[in-house]
């Protein structure tokens, strides 16, 4: 188990997300700590279901 809290990096697809992932990745890798890759997405396009709705 590592000392180190985990390097997290917020990934969204786009070349920029997956170069900060790499370096995240070999951050990660030289302190002996785990990488937490969270993806995200524009909130306005999550949609909720219908479940989740609220009622008019």
């Amino acid at each position: 188990m590592s000392s180190y809290a985990p390097v997290i990096a917020a990934v969204d697809g786009s070349d920029h997300s997956l170069a900060a992932l790499e370096w995240a990745m070999e951050a990660a890798h030289l302190r002996g700590a785990e990488v937490l890759a969270v993806h995200v997405r524009n909130a306005a396009a999550a949609r909720p279901g219908p479940e989740l709705a609220t009622p008019p």
